[in-house]
């Protein structure tokens, strides 16, 4: 028997047992998964926050590959802003030569936040205390982002209703989100209650 037919073998019985492998979530695991209603496959367990990409002994380079995608994002003018996860200082240390390489790639400014602008968006525990990236396609960015932290400073950290929502839709516009997902952050902020990838 070859190594494909091997390899077809092995996924009729997980088909059949409705088993799924998911390669690089837990390297060498098979996971029980079911087919959703878009016949794409959901998994039925929630990964810990051991088992997290963002908590891994890894995390430097999983934070390295979502800088890259937010660079090319960024430098296919998708966005004129992109931040990178948010980092510990260590890590931004850590990080600091290789971002700068991939930013330089796709013809990019990076910029530094070592105090994370804070708005409805996202929740501040995500980002306390921690540094980030900022991926710009030009100088004008990096000076609109300057100009929130600005604002942010004279509102002090928790302004009235209507400065919180100007200071977001500000930050939602720079980053390139629909005026529709702004208002929605607003809201129901992301990243609230735990750490995700977004």
């Amino acid at each position: 028997m070859t190594g494909v037919s091997r390899r077809i073998d092995a996924y009729r019985l997980a088909e059949s047992r409705e088993l799924f492998y998911y390669p690089g979530i837990v390297p060498g695991e098979w996971g029980s998964a079911h087919l959703g209603p878009s016949g794409g496959c959901r998994r039925r367990r929630r990964y810990s926050r051991k088992e997290d990409p963002l908590m891994t002994p890894d995390r430097l380079s999983f934070c390295l590959g979502m800088v890259f995608a937010f660079a090319e994002v960024v430098g296919s003018g998708v966005k004129p802003l992109a931040l990178s996860p948010p980092l510990d200082q260590d890590e931004f240390v850590a990080l600091e030569e290789e971002v700068r390489r991939t930013a330089s790639q796709f013809g990019l400014l990076v910029g530094e936040d070592r105090d994370v602008l804070t708005t409805l968006l996202f929740d501040p525990a995500f980002t306390a205390r921690k540094a980030v990236f900022l991926l710009a396609a030009d100088e004008a960015v990096l000076e609109d982002y300057a100009s929130l932290k600005a604002a942010r400073r004279r509102i002090g950290a928790r302004g009235d209703e209507q400065e919180e929502l100007d200071l977001a839709r500000r930050f939602g516009r720079l980053l390139g989100y629909s005026s529709e997902v702004v208002e929605d952050l607003c809201r129901n902020p992301r990243f609230a209650g735990g750490v995700a990838a977004g």
